[in-house]
């Protein structure tokens, strides 16, 4: 996510703890967004503690979203020289574009663990590594009567007080289109919202910013966004909102790049890079850090998360029938009709 804002003690192999000083057959290139590598992030935490227990240097180069992640594998691919070894942030949306990039299943690195039950409404499949995920879902402000089903949204009574983000550049807005489509007439319904909503921004941060700006009372985001208010001290004036039907839901991933792997000292250090992101240590810091759930079953969640509302339903993510660029073509013919 992210509105995505680790202490981590850490154990590694005493192999890797008995490493020399780091040296360039020691390092690590990694491939995040710009948020995740941020100092208020998971990232700068996350990537000087591996540094630490592994002897070795993590690279980082942050792109400003997934989308922008996705267009630099692409372009490496195209000069025919991979600089990434691993990708940190792509969401299982994303995962069909990107899974070339992870090479043949055999080639894949997996890293199993015991994830939480939800993460099963959306199958990935081997060498995606779920690291965190989120409810979406709206948030209000306090005293707003707020929607109870996806087909409220087209009431009156809402029409441009709330704001949405653009699912061509946008995940959570990604999410919103095709959780709509998993429940509802999606011609229908996106034929009447185009006029409802008040804005597409960009991105999440974006759209959140006019929220806390007042400019509507609703905004497309996390049910986890109460928590991080309730952390803040004003918890009492923003609520998540979920719909009868159901939500969809984010899950953000990792996986190591075989093509920029080039020796099994590099394939080991990207593995254990992974083991490492899924570790009950990591993950018990996904929640104040990430403002996500953790992936890894058992991990002990803030007072703050465990207020939060349950989704009625979780909307399943279908891999086959809801392609980001097929989705985005129909979605763009529904909003001109």
């Amino acid at each position: 996510m992210l509105l995505p804002l680790l202490l981590i003690s850490w154990i590694m192999p005493l192999s890797a703890l008995a490493k020399p000083e780091p040296s360039a057959s020691r390092e690590l290139r990694v491939l995040t967004y710009e948020s995740l590598a941020s100092k208020d992030g998971l990232g700068p935490i996350l990537f000087q503690a591996f540094e630490k227990r592994c002897s070795c240097k993590v690279r980082v180069q942050a792109a400003g979203d997934a989308g922008q992640i996705i267009s630099r594998l692409q372009l490496e691919k195209m000069r025919g020289k991979s600089d990434t070894q691993v990708v940190v942030g792509i969401d299982q949306t994303l995962w069909p574009v990107a899974r070339e990039f992870a090479g043949a299943p055999s080639a894949a690195i997996h890293v199993a663990f015991e994830g939480v039950p939800e993460l099963a409404h959306s199958p990935t499949g081997k060498g995606f590594i779920p690291f965190d995920w989120g409810v979406l879902a709206f948030i209000a402000r306090d005293g707003f009567e707020a929607p109870r089903s996806w087909l409220d949204l087209l009431a009156p009574r809402f029409r441009r007080k709330f704001i949405l983000q653009d699912p061509r550049t946008s995940t959570p807005g990604f999410a919103f289109v095709w959780g709509a489509s998993r429940v509802l007439d999606p011609s229908k319904f996106f034929g009447q919202l185009q006029s409802a909503w008040l804005t597409l921004a960009a991105g999440w941060s974006g759209s959140y910013s006019l929220f806390l700006r007042g400019e509507a009372p609703l905004v497309w985001s996390y049910t986890t966004s109460e928590a991080f208010h309730r952390e803040a001290g004003d918890g009492d004036r923003y609520r998540a909102v979920l719909f009868e039907e159901g939500n969809p839901i984010q899950v953000e991933g990792a996986f190591a790049v075989p093509s920029g792997l080039r020796s099994e000292a590099e394939r080991g250090l990207a593995r254990a890079f992974l083991e490492y992101l899924v570790s009950p240590e990591v993950q018990a810091e996904i929640p104040m850090r990430q403002w996500m759930f953790p992936a890894r079953r058992g991990i002990a969640l803030p007072e703050s998360f465990a207020r939060l509302p349950a989704a009625r339903k979780i909307l399943e993510w279908d891999p086959v029938t809801l392609q980001f660029s097929p989705l985005i073509d129909r979605w763009e013919r529904w909003i001109r009709q």
